[in-house]
């Protein structure tokens, strides 16, 4: 049987009767016989293909009827197509198994297939937005390290602490301060005099160490703990202050805008200084 008697064929709907009648789909058939698609679709409307060659017709017709639970001889009657004969088979001869028909290019042709049915429009637009994203993520990740490099390569200004800034003023002011020279207590009259400048009682104290002390302005405790190494404290009173604690001693006062020492004999174990606008009293 030739190609051009596959065209009109008047039973070649029988299979596809069959098919619809059981609730069959061609994707069903595909995947069972592996016949392709267009072969399927070629054999149940009667129409040619190239792949259908009358070898190739019969022996998928042969395949599509076994699927379908037909009788394969009355089926090939019907779509015109013989029977392949019996072969002889010799006593001396091993016995051999007849498979049925397959095409070399079956692989080929489902290759094509599945690339036909995955290569589309929709699959190469979320192909181009997954490149995208990817290119996106790359620059990104490039700016990202150039801004971190730049940040990193910056000179960095020193960090200025508030006591460290405090300590600054404080050592400028006794520099200012040196000129006039220290002033010391003294053992024999207990009381420093640096009068005040503005009519107020100033007290700046920096700590060289940890040091518990208690601060009194004008009778009223405005400070009472441990004062940490490296700390500058400022306290101002309209008439005096009062300075007490074990270990006063070792503190740098500056007391109405002048270095007071405090290490002289009266003042080496004072434990409560008053100051007043007319200076310093050391008392133990």
């Amino acid at each position: 049987m030739t190609q051009a008697n596959l065209k009109n064929n008047p039973n070649s709907s029988l299979l596809k009767e069959t098919r619809l009648a059981k609730g069959i789909t061609l994707d069903i058939v595909h995947e069972a016989t592996k016949i392709p698609l267009d072969a399927i679709r070629a054999i149940e409307e009667g129409y040619s293909t190239r792949i259908l060659t009358p070898f190739y017709y019969r022996g998928f017709i042969k395949i599509y009827a076994e699927f379908l639970g037909l009788n394969v001889a009355e089926v090939l009657k019907e779509y015109n197509v013989q029977a392949p004969q019996a072969k002889t088979i010799l006593t001396q001869a091993p016995s051999v198994s007849v498979s049925s028909p397959k095409r070399p290019d079956v692989f080929m042709d489902q290759l094509q297939e599945f690339w036909r049915n995955f290569w589309t429009g929709r699959t190469r637009k979320n192909l181009l937005r997954i490149i995208a994203v990817i290119v996106a993520l790359v620059v990104l990740v490039k700016i990202v390290s150039c801004v971190a490099g730049f940040i990193k390569s910056r000179p960095r200004a020193p960090k200025v602490t508030a006591v460290k800034q405090a300590r600054k003023q404080h050592i400028s002011k006794k520099e200012q301060a040196k000129t006039e020279g220290p002033v010391v207590a003294q053992e024999e009259s207990n009381t420093v005099s640096a009068q005040s400048q503005n009519n107020k009682v100033t007290l700046t104290v920096h700590a060289p160490k940890n040091i518990w002390m208690q601060v009194k302005t004008d009778g009223k405790i405005v400070f009472q703990m441990t004062m940490k190494k490296g700390t500058v404290e400022n306290w101002e009173a309209k008439n005096r202050i009062e300075l007490s604690g074990k270990y006063i001693s070792d503190l740098d006062l500056e007391i109405n805008g002048r270095d007071v020492n405090l290490l002289g004999s009266s003042g080496r174990h004072a434990k409560r200084v008053l100051i007043t606008k007319d200076g310093l009293t050391v008392k133990r």
